[in-house]
């Protein structure tokens, strides 16, 4: 089955491949260059993979972290940051969903669990936990989809692959709207009763018929493994969600990583 178009360059010309010197600018001569960081250096910094990164670049500024405040299954967006800088303005956000590789030994599986729930977890459920933060995929949600189709100027949305125990970025899910994507009724940020009716409104509830219809979503019980069979459907089901909402859903593996059909990034050889 054709995979999903992968490449190499997806954002503002700077490469994801942190370790590749592809497309890095010179500098002028008698000047230092100074070379931005790329997202993949920014989001192996941070020393707390085991929480959902969250960054956003307004168009012509840097990658700068928005979440008002950590969580290990979301990176919602702190309102008094949008309100005071987002505005109407065109902008590229990222966040990561934690995975963790096959090859990636856990001493404590207590440490995949949020540090504020450690002590509520029945000490069995650590090992089921463990196995479904590895067979899990690491696909785009239904909120990823649905966030770019409600926010005209997201026009960009990148998904890392992040592992919570090594920090290593695997890859990215690139979704980018274009002129035919649909607008559906916008969000409306910063009002919690409007956003839960907003949520339940006809066309939202029209694009979850559709993912649902199309067997996207509901995911396996949480902890199992997907089937070959299995993968290929979410690969072919996220394929006809792009078609048909007019967006565009790319891959690119970061190096030593390939991408595989409906599932995520695994390291080569694997």
């Amino acid at each position: 089955m054709k995979r999903l178009e992968q490449f190499n360059n997806p954002i503002g010309g700077e490469v994801l491949n942190s370790g590749s010197n592809e497309n890095k600018q010179r500098p002028e001569t008698g000047k230092i260059a100074r070379r931005k960081k790329s997202p993949t250096e920014i989001l192996e910094e941070d020393n707390e993979p085991l929480y959902e990164a969250g960054l956003v670049k307004i168009r012509g500024g840097n990658y700068v972290d928005y979440r008002g405040h950590k969580s290990t299954d979301s990176s919602s967006m702190d309102p008094e940051f949008r309100r005071k800088h987002m505005g109407d303005k065109p902008y590229t956000v990222i966040h990561t969903h934690p995975k963790l590789e096959r090859q990636t030994k856990v001493e404590d599986p207590s440490m995949l669990i949020d540090p504020i729930l450690r002590g509520f977890v029945d000490p069995e459920e650590l090992d089921m936990k463990t196995e479904e933060m590895r067979e899990s995929p690491s696909l785009p949600s239904g909120a990823d989809l649905l966030q770019i189709l409600a926010d005209k100027n997201n026009r960009t949305s990148i998904i890392g692959q992040r592992d919570p125990v090594t920090g290593k970025v695997a890859g990215y899910f690139i979704i980018k709207r274009t002129k035919d994507t649909p607008a559906i009724e916008p969000i409306p940020y910063g009002n919690a009763d409007k956003v839960i009716k907003w949520y339940n409104s006809s066309e939202v509830n029209e694009f979850k018929r559709t993912t649902e219809a199309l067997g996207y979503f509901p995911v396996p019980e949480t902890g199992a493994k997907l089937t070959l069979e299995q993968m290929a459907d979410k690969e072919r089901a996220l394929k006809q969600i792009a078609d048909k909402y007019k967006i565009k859903i790319r891959t690119v593996s970061n190096k030593g990583y390939e991408y595989k059909d409906g599932f995520g990034f695994i390291k080569k050889g694997i």
